[in-house]
């Protein structure tokens, strides 16, 4: 970014010394060195430092912004053009625990789009703020968190744009940002769930029932994940989808035809009990824990489980 900065630098250089052969009212008065900030809120760029000016421009929520000045409560900004917008939403990088509030408004919007599905530009707003505070306090504790986060939208709006067939390799190469928290940060909980995220790539079993071989495949996954992160913030999930898996297996190879195999079936049954079991153990207050319950439930009656119905 501090390249990209300098650049807007040169900007409102080259900026100011026209604006200074071709004078806007009010008068902007005495030209400042360009202070960074980060934009919080969409904003229109105008001419001049009035709302009934020409808009030249509009700025986006996480957009770095050069503050040259601040006339009657306009600031004079460059971002990617010289003009005015209303002192509003600027956030200058010195500005006291600048992290939290970064931070706080990437929250905001997160929340928004969470509340409105389809609000795909706020959720990519919220997105570039998370991104910023990694960016731009590259020392704040909350570093970790903001990049898991800009990951998963990233991450999340790729799996509907790309949810087609089509595309799937498309969303596959999407996940570099909870990658990179991976990498970087390897034992926090955002790893754990930066990792429990990009199982989703492993997954690419959609019928259970004619292949009942992907259960175990898939199965396979959640068990690494249980063994790599044993007490992360999605083990409870994963210990959940291993049980399940076995259910699945269970239900299917007892049922008659060429896919039938009593052995599978009775050690199918086991497994999902141990599991169950080790579920109760490990996380007994856990929704997890109580959704496994019902399972059992499903197996000692020997009824088809709920969740094999997704998959068929």
């Amino acid at each position: 970014m501090e390249t990209q900065f300098r650049l807007v630098v040169l900007g409102c250089l080259l900026a100011a010394g026209t604006a200074a052969q071709t004078p806007s009212k009010p008068s902007p008065g005495a030209y400042q060195a360009p202070q960074r900030t980060i934009c919080l809120r969409p904003a229109k760029i105008y001419l001049s430092p009035d709302s009934n000016a020409a808009v030249i421009g509009r700025i986006l929520p996480g957009q770095d912004v050069a503050l040259m000045g601040i006339s009657a409560g306009y600031a004079h900004v460059f971002a990617n053009v010289s003009g005015w917008m209303r002192n509003q939403g600027l956030l200058p990088l010195t500005t006291p625990h600048g992290d939290h509030i970064l931070m706080g408004a990437a929250i905001r919007l997160e929340r928004q789009a969470e509340n409105n599905p389809g609000e795909d530009r706020v959720a990519q707003n919220a997105a570039r703020l998370f991104y910023r505070v990694t960016d731009d306090f590259p020392g704040s504790p909350l570093v970790p968190e903001a990049l898991f986060r800009a990951g998963r939208i990233a991450w999340q709006l790729n799996l509907s744009r790309y949810g087609t067939k089509k595309g799937t390799y498309n969303y596959m190469l999407r996940g570099r940002l909870l990658e990179r928290v991976l990498s970087k940060y390897p034992h926090t909980e955002w790893a754990a769930r930066a990792a429990y995220q990009l199982l989703q790539k492993k997954l690419t079993c959609s019928d259970w029932i004619r292949k009942p071989s992907c259960i175990e495949k898939e199965g396979n996954v959640y068990r690494n994940y249980v063994q790599h992160f044993r007490t992360g913030p999605r083990t409870a999930e994963a210990i959940y989808e291993v049980a399940e898996h076995e259910a699945a297996a269970w239900w299917v190879y007892a049922q008659p035809g060429r896919k039938q195999n009593r052995g599978k079936s009775k050690s199918a049954k086991r497994k999902a009990e141990k599991w169950i079991a080790r579920l109760q153990k490990q996380y007994p207050k856990s929704d997890w824990a109580e959704e496994s319950l019902f399972l059992s439930y499903e197996i000692q009656n020997g009824l088809r489980p709920a969740g094999l119905g997704l998959k068929s």
